[in-house]
């Protein structure tokens, strides 16, 4: 039942623990990887120790050769197959950035924002009218934010393999479809 904040210079009680659970949603929402937070790009050893270091904005990161296995260690690529940090080549990977909350694109502010006054509310264990209405908000923006990213990501659904295998027991290998 208090107002709205207009400031976050502003003495108040709660301030600390609500702009905590901003940049903690803020986190949890860009580590899932989005059009704008996603990147391909290829990491250089160095060449006196072969170790690989990670940009210090990475949230997670995944070679994009599939037969390699790395792990992110702090601030280096390990390769937990051969036990060592000594990586030895350029690797080409997937990377998920973190990015500043006023770098985001509106429909991730206001789904992160969304998000971060529901679990602040359930934290709090706030008004319950208040929380539902809060659920209905993140839901409506992550309904934004997701078609936002299958529109720029072009994801296309033909080209997956597991419709390829099932388009091929359709029409079959000579391009007609079958009739009985």
């Amino acid at each position: 039942g208090e107002l709205p904040l207009e400031s976050i210079d502003v003495d108040h009680g709660t301030l600390p623990a609500a702009v905590q659970q901003l940049k903690n949603t803020r986190r949890a929402v860009l580590g899932k990887g989005w059009w704008f937070n996603r990147e391909v790009v290829t990491l250089t050893p160095d060449p006196d120790t072969g170790r690989i270091t990670v940009p210090t904005d990475t949230l997670s990161i995944i070679p994009t050769d599939q037969s390699l296995m790395l792990a992110q260690r702090g601030s280096q690529l390990y390769d937990p197959v051969n036990a060592t940090y000594d990586i030895g080549e350029p690797v080409s990977v997937d990377v998920v950035t973190d990015l500043a909350f006023d770098d985001l694109p509106e429909n991730a502010k206001t789904y992160i924002a969304a998000k971060a006054v529901e679990q602040f509310n359930k934290d709090n264990e706030g008004d319950p009218a208040k929380l539902r209405e809060a659920q209905r908000t993140v839901a409506e923006a992550y309904f934004v934010l997701s078609s936002e990213d299958i529109r720029q990501s072009r994801v296309n659904f033909l080209k997956r393999p597991s419709t390829a295998v099932r388009l091929n027991r359709i029409v079959g290998t000579s391009g007609r479809v079958y009739s009985r």
